[in-house]
């Protein structure tokens, strides 16, 4: 479990030295472009993606094509969350828009949402608690970055706290990863690696809240893009194969 868990002590070290310099600029918690700061918060992503690979691997566990196809549909649900949060962030920002705090950082967490949907779901039941709280971190970690890309165009007090409580949660839920992991020695014996309900939980949430959503703006008046109706109607579909594959 050291090796496996030690790209945390990697993560916290990179976020404690990424938060410290954005307080020695003076950048604040949501910035309205990027710095030095940037580049060890940034360096955090692949060693995030590591941990799964290795918890995923350390106890022999093997991606299911039900697997792949939850992570697949919570990740194009999240893609259609980014159709609307970017444009909207991109447009308040104006012509001096940040690429990476409005668009670069929300979608590395949501591939991180993805990544560790596939982790919850490949590893064995003795270490699934650990990857539960692992995917609440990526989570939260998302929550944070989609109110950063909100705040470059929209700073106020009410994101800085949804920042700061995001990183809080998500400081919480690692925490909480590292004490219920117990290695990959608990689940050496066991031989069958069933698919948890709660990933098929999580992508059906995911699917169905962003169709009603849209439905929802849509009938508020907001025009439904060709993107989006492509994107959501591909969702659908692809949810639809998930429910054929469970059955």
């Amino acid at each position: 479990a050291t090796s496996t868990w030690r790209g945390f002590a990697v993560i916290a070290v990179l976020l404690a030295f990424g938060q410290l310099i954005r307080a020695v600029t003076g950048a604040g918690l949501n910035p309205g472009t990027t710095g030095l700061a940037d580049l060890p918060l940034a360096a955090t992503g692949p060693f995030a993606v590591l941990i799964c690979f290795r918890l995923v691997r350390s106890t022999h566990g093997r991606i299911r094509h039900q697997v792949a196809l939850d992570a697949v549909v919570a990740l194009i649900a999240l893609g259609v969350l980014l159709l609307l949060l970017v444009p909207f962030a991109v447009d308040r920002a104006g012509s001096g828009a940040d690429p990476l705090l409005t668009t670069g950082y929300p979608t590395v967490a949501a591939v991180l949402v993805a990544v560790g949907l596939v982790t919850f779901a490949g590893v064995s039941a003795a270490r699934r608690p650990a990857a539960g709280w692992l995917l609440l971190c990526f989570a939260s970690l998302a929550v944070t970055m989609c109110s950063g890309a909100l705040a470059v165009g929209m700073p106020s007090p009410l994101l800085d706290v949804v920042t700061s409580t995001g990183y809080l949660a998500m400081l919480t839920a690692a925490t909480l990863a590292l004490a219920a992991d117990p290695g990959p020695r608990a689940a050496a014996d066991e031989s069958r690696l069933e698919v948890p309900l709660a990933g098929v939980v999580v992508s059906y949430c995911l699917s169905f809240g962003v169709l009603l959503l849209l439905l929802g703006a849509w009938a508020a008046g907001r025009p439904l893009r060709t993107t989006e109706a492509v994107t959501v109607t591909l969702l659908m579909l692809l949810t639809f194969v998930r429910t054929l594959v469970w059955a």
